[in-house]
């Protein structure tokens, strides 16, 4: 099973087996997306915790220019704001809107996100 399928169908048990098989863990769909970056669209924790585990790329950008750490603050998924975090995810990398991870968190008026990510050092 293509991991993203696995990300997709929310199989942990088939995530966890792709990668083991030695499939590259930033495999990337159309959109340029990882599985990481589905994972945490569909705000699975789990599914986010492995990818990280597996040395999935925290920092790739998609054809939006946008991160996972970007799709989790602007969609207000704290736990995969912290996973991010803790993983190094670069916090001032841009998307090709101009906007940070910090901003789509402030767009969006998630300010507990925001917060996080101030605390981690991100500005403006």
């Amino acid at each position: 099973m293509d991991l993203i399928q696995a990300v997709q169908g929310r199989d942990k048990v088939g995530v966890a087996a792709s990668l083991k098989a030695g499939n590259d863990a930033n495999v990337v769909d159309a959109h340029g997306m990882t599985a990481l970056m589905h994972a945490v669209a569909l705000k699975n924790i789990e599914l986010v915790k492995l990818l990280i585990e597996a040395k999935a790329d925290v920092d790739h950008q998609d054809l939006l220019g946008q991160t996972a750490l970007m799709l989790a603050a602007g969609r207000n998924f704290l736990g995969a704001v912290k996973q991010l975090i803790a993983a190094r995810a670069d916090l001032t990398k841009v998307a090709k809107s101009r906007i940070t991870a910090l901003g789509f968190a402030q767009e969006k008026g998630h300010t507990e996100a925001a917060k996080l990510l101030k605390n981690a050092g991100a500005s403006s």
